[in-house]
């Protein structure tokens, strides 16, 4: 219907002319919104389609003045209220997120509470915390230039915020500062040092109406008030897992909630209301676990799972039924499993391993029903009487969740499909390639493409997700109708209240509108009149004013696909648009037949690291972990894929410059074991060099080539004990004989973890390597030590495949410095370098470069 405010006769002849436009039957759309702007000499939409109508007529005068009288008119999705930090332009500064550590198992969208912003002035930090629900903006200035806020958080619940001081600077820093700010009004209301004991600094959380404090090395557990910090209990001897929070309950019951701490395979249950013991339960294997305010569910994935109650710790059922089991890559903290399962109501559901849904009501404390899925499923949901599961291949499963029945199987994506968000009416599901919107019952309603969908959330009928590096758009859930989209950029994230939208970037925060009538008949956006105009002045041949207006679409979306096709980036503009969609193809095939390109490959699975050649093949060469790792080789003559390899739980590749190709991989069934190989690159046929395991589970590795000899570096570090088990493994790279082994056992903390290794570099007849703060060097025929080094600050990482020219290598540390260590004269030589955070450094005739994020 047209607006209300819009001539009813211009809507109609509008609408003609726009069935002529599409039907190509240009001159009569002409005259159609000829005669529409002389009824209604404001309308916007018949002004751009006459531009785009005598464009394409080739009349580019007047089709570049019909644009120019729009383009003033016409507008992006306005913010009924923003605010924009008052930062210094030179200050340190950006946004960070208040997380509810009670949510933290149920993820980031949850779990996050509210939104914060830092600024670094001089010795001070100002802590900017807007109120959202009453639109304003508190402002505190504290004298502490140890506040963390950039890329880092601070907890959150609805009584209190908690962020923190820490001197990063101090490799091992003595003291923990803490700053309360109550949810009500965010006064400050308490603050507190707690000390470093035995070296380690405690850890922190928050229960519903307490703040919690750890000390690792004594086991002391204490809880406070979290508003006037009085001591409530504290006991000794208790074991936290440092990585993930404890489990809280709150339901009513006679401990007044209870707080369970996971130590290795044992469940603690605390009181919350005087810190005595509740209750134990013990697993036979190392568990994972998922849990509501009823039950805490203990899966042993090669043997069993049993749910306990967690009022009374009574187990409430146990089947002997081993689960699938998925593996997430966390980067240097390794890799970590978890199983797909799903509390709902009083039933069970989850996946085994032998790819069978199963059910286990509860309350009958048995198994209800099993179903064969015979797919590998990447996320599970229930909701509405139905349980939903997502396959790795891209299937949505739709099963009956009372009788296990298979309602429904529907193919939406070639890999991986996750769901997001599961409602009455409608389902939102992503995959590598698309934003897919669904009915209850499985049928798709609308996709829209996109190379990097992932995590849409779902707010009053709008879904928001991320479509590009910078941009995030939203739709219609019901439709699929895009409603408006927001260029940013990629730190940028939304934020969700009870009852509004908004935006957050590093410099400010911006509401809204979440009607989504709101944006139906709305004029053209900036983007495309200015694209449309800059096409018309390019055809005319004035580029000079073109690219005025080509400068003003990339500040607004640099990844809007027309834009990217009027530049002729042919390539991005297929991606964007995905390569199956017909414009796509177009696309590909103009780049075939004017631009050279020889063939486009789309892979059957993620495929990380570095295109390299490697003798007749290409080859993907880089350090991966993660289940579905994989080494591929295509002709580069046709781009077919002539072999695929597996890697297990991680992998590393490594070239020479004969065309010889290695690569090290994990065993899934020994995650303390390696397996190194060698590959013929015409054939991909593998020969085993070696296998051996490490002392302790490995979560990362490095490999590196020199001299006909391969260099393995092993991490596995113990959250524990505060400890890096990191090893070296010297072989063959012929026979696979293993050369020398040495094995290092560092003291390192939580945050020195997150980049233990930095130096890893081949040279010559050395390698030099270091873990934490301490450097080697080590003859590589032999690994005896050729010369020790000790660094007071934290080693960027700097890791090379292959061997490095002789003369000094350069690194760079946390106090701003780049360091030359000179191997043969053991000496090492400090200078300045630019604010650059970790830059990796590589050297070209005689200049060493560094480069970090988009700056050189």
């Amino acid at each position: 219907d047209p607006l209300p405010d819009r001539n009813f006769d211009a809507f109609q002849i509008f609408s003609d002319g726009v069935y002529f436009f599409r039907n190509d039957h240009l001159k009569d759309a002409l005259a159609k919104f000829d005669r529409a702007l002389a009824l209604d000499p404001d309308y916007v939409d018949a002004q751009f389609y006459r531009g785009l109508t005598l464009k394409k007529l080739q009349r580019w005068d007047e089709a570049i003045s019909s644009f120019k009288t729009v383009l003033p008119r016409s507008s992006q999705q306005p913010a009924p209220w923003s605010w924009e930090a008052p930062f210094a332009e030179t200050s340190l500064h950006g946004a960070f997120i208040g997380l509810d550590p009670n949510q933290a198992r149920a993820g980031l969208a949850k779990a996050q509470k509210r939104i914060l912003f830092g600024e670094r002035r001089n010795k001070a930090t100002i802590i900017y915390l807007p109120d959202l629900e009453h639109q304003g903006v508190q402002r505190i200035e504290l004298p502490d230039e140890h506040i963390r806020f950039m890329n880092d958080m601070a907890l959150a619940n609805d009584r209190l915020t908690m962020f923190f001081s820490v001197d990063i600077s101090n490799p091992r820093p003595d003291k923990l500062g803490l700053y309360a700010v109550s949810a009500a009004d965010n006064s400050l209301r308490w603050t507190a040092e707690l000390p470093a004991v035995g070296g380690q600094l405690p850890m922190v959380g928050l229960t519903p109406d307490g703040v919690f404090t750890y000390s690792e090395a004594d086991g002391r557990l204490s809880l406070f008030d979290d508003q006037t910090r009085r001591l409530r209990w504290t006991r000794d001897g208790v074991v936290l897992d440092k990585l993930l929070p404890p489990i809280l309950s709150v339901s009513p019951g006679a401990h007044g909630g209870l707080m369970i701490a996971k130590d290795g395979n044992k469940y603690h249950a605390i009181r919350l209301s005087d810190g005595t013991d509740a209750w134990t339960k013990t697993a036979a294997s190392p568990p994972l676990e998922i849990a509501n305010d009823r039950v805490l569910v203990v899966f042993e994935p090669r043997s069993r799972f049993f749910a306990v109650d967690i009022e009374t710790g009574n187990t409430i059922v146990e089947e002997g039924i081993p689960q699938s089991v998925e593996v997430a890559n966390l980067g240097f903290y390794g890799t970590t499993q978890r199983v797909q399962a799903v509390i709902d109501q009083n039933a069970l559901y989850v996946v085994s391993n032998a790819q069978e849904l199963v059910a286990v009501d509860l309350s009958a404390r048995r198994v209800q029903w099993k179903t064969p899925l015979n797919r590998k499923v990447t996320s599970l949901g229930v909701k509405g009487g139905r349980a939903f599961a997502g396959t790795d291949t891209g299937e949505l499963i739709v099963i009956d969740a009372a009788k296990g029945v298979i309602l429904q199987t529907a193919k939406l994506a070639p890999r991986a499909l996750s769901l997001d968000y599961l409602g009455d009416d409608i389902v939102i599901a992503t995959a590598d390639t698309a934003i897919f919107g669904l009915d209850p019952s499985g049928k798709k309603r609308w996709d829209y493409p996109s190379s990097v969908a992932k995590g849409a959330v779902v707010f009053k009928g709008i879904v928001a997700a991320r479509t590009s590096a910078t941009q995030i758009t939203t739709f219609d859930a019901k439709t699929g109708r895009v409603l408006w989209q927001y260029v940013g950029q990629p730190a940028d994230r939304v934020h969700f209240t009870e009852d509004s939208f908004f935006i957050v970037s590093q410099t400010g925060i911006k509401k809204y509108a979440i009607d989504a009538q709101a944006a139906q008949g709305g004029p053209p956006g900036d983007k495309e009149v200015l694209t449309e105009l800059a096409g018309a002045l390019i055809s005319k041949g004035a580029r000079d004013e073109a690219g005025e207006y080509i400068e003003a679409v990339k500040m607004i979306d640099p990844d809007y696909p027309p834009l990217r096709l009027l530049l002729g980036d042919l390539a991005t503009y297929a991606n964007l648009v995905g390569r199956d969609s017909r414009a796509g193809q177009r696309a590909i095939a103009e780049l075939k037949s004017k631009h050279g390109l020889l063939w486009a490959a789309t892979m059957d699975g993620p495929v990380l690291g570095t295109p390299s050649m490697a003798g007749n093949r290409l080859v993907n060469v880089g350090r991966v972990a993660g289940i579905d790792a994989r080494l591929v080789a295509l002709d580069p003559a046709s781009g077919a894929t002539t072999w695929r390899l597996p890697s297990e739980r991680l992998m590393d590749t490594v070239t020479d410059d004969a065309g010889r190709l290695w690569y090290v991989s994990g065993q899934t069934s020994n995650p303390a074991g390696l397996m190194l190989y060698q590959v013929r690159i015409e054939n991909g046929e593998r020969r085993e060099l070696a296998r051996w395991s490490r002392p302790f589970p490995i979560n990362a590795v490095f490999l590196a080539y020199a001299s006909n000899r391969l260099f393995v570096a092993t991490l596995s570090p113990s959250f524990q004990t505060n400890m890096l088990h990191a090893g070296i493994d010297c072989f063959d790279a012929v026979s696979g004989k293993q050369l020398w082994q040495k094995t290092h056992d560092i003291t390192m903390t939580l945050v020195e973890m997150r980049s233990p290794i930095g130096l890893f570099e081949p040279q010559g007849e050395n390698l030099v390597y270091s873990f934490g703060h301490e450097v080697w060097a080590v003859r590589s025929t032999d690994g005896v030590v050729l010369d020790q080094q000790r660094e007071e600050q934290r080693i960027g990482l700097n890791a090379r495949r292959q061997a490095v020219a002789n003369g000094p290598l350069y690194y760079p540390t946390d106090r701003r410095e780049l360091v030359a260590y000179d191997v043969d004269r053991k000496q090492l030589t400090r200078g300045p370098r630019p604010e650059m955070d970790s830059p990796e450094l590589t050297i070209r005739d005689g200049v060493l470069f560094g480069t970090a994020n988009a700056s050189v």
